[in-house]
């Protein structure tokens, strides 16, 4: 992908409830902003599926996908659903993935009912 397009990607995470679907090295991403424990949270999903598994098990997916973080320096590696932000995400695709395209970008999904509602 051109820098240009990981600027579109960066924009709409940065929104509450964007969503972002992309193509990596076979596998289709969606990135959705949510809450998580009261933060917005950047969550994903693999062929539209999210399985606990893949943080504990060592898998293609939790390598390209996950967000690897320690409680303490020094403690053991574990990975988590959420990314805080979206250019730690960025960058971590960018690292993990060969192959990157973007399928959809939704900056803010609540514009259709809010102008269904309104109108």
């Amino acid at each position: 992908m051109k820098n240009e397009d990981w600027k579109r990607v960066d924009q709409a995470l940065r929104i509450p409830f964007g969503s972002v679907t992309l193509m990596c090295d076979g596998y289709r991403l969606d990135l959705q902003v949510n809450y998580a424990k009261m933060r917005l949270m950047i969550i994903w999903f693999v062929n539209g599926d999210f399985r606990a598994k893949w943080l504990m098990e060592e898998t293609d997916i939790r390598r390209r996908f996950a967000r690897p973080a320690r409680i303490k320096k020094g403690s053991d590696l574990f990975f988590r659903w959420g990314w805080k932000s979206p250019g730690a995400l960025i960058r971590h695709l960018k690292k993990t993935c060969s192959d990157v395209r973007i399928l959809k970008i939704n900056h803010c999904p609540m514009e259709e009912t809010d102008a269904q509602v309104s109108g």
